[in-house]
């Protein structure tokens, strides 16, 4: 389910950096998507969005009212985009969609977004160390959410968008295994 969100959410993502222009404007969408985020979480407005006895539009001015409180001012784009979600049943890939923003953003600054798991958890220079090394081997500039994965036998896997880059002894293992399988 989680991989459709995140498939439905891209256009939004796009549609929402050609709104917003430039990275003061982008800044501001997120921090209002946030917020509204923040407001989705709670136990009754996801009873009052599924409510199947509510009409869409009283649904829609009930969270337009809570998003509102956030800010007096919002713009009248983020009222429509808003309404444009509801209308499409789409308000619950809001956080896939603000992930897929920032992701936007961070390419659009020359940054992308890896994911580094290690056999051990690491230290602040081996995280440095495996930052310089990840750039020079995918040829981009990464931030990096390292995560430890006691799986791995030793070593580290690298996740930068759709390319994956293995230092584990795990996968010099399959390798060997599949190369002696062919010989």
């Amino acid at each position: 389910m989680r991989l459709e969100q995140v498939r439905l959410a891209r256009p939004y993502a796009n549609a929402l950096m050609g709104i917003a222009k430039t990275t003061e404007g982008l800044e501001s969408w997120l921090k209002h998507l946030e917020y509204l985020a923040e407001i989705l979480k709670s136990p009754e407005s996801i009873a009052i969005l599924k409510n199947p006895t509510l009409l869409l539009s009283d649904k829609k001015a009930l969270l337009k009212s809570a998003w509102s409180q956030f800010d007096k001012n919002l713009p009248e784009e983020a009222d429509r985009f808003i309404e444009l979600l509801m209308d499409n049943r789409r308000i619950f890939i809001l956080p896939e969609l603000i992930e897929a923003l920032k992701s936007l953003r961070d390419q659009k600054q020359g940054y992308y977004k890896a994911v580094v798991e290690g056999a051990y958890p690491l230290n602040a220079q081996d995280e440095e160390t495996i930052k310089a090394w990840l750039e020079s081997e995918i040829g981009k500039k990464v931030y990096i959410e390292f995560q430890h994965n006691p799986e791995l036998i030793g070593g580290i896997k690298a996740q930068v968008g759709d390319e994956t880059v293995y230092a584990s002894t795990e996968h010099l293992l399959r390798r060997l295994q599949e190369s002696l399988k062919r010989d």
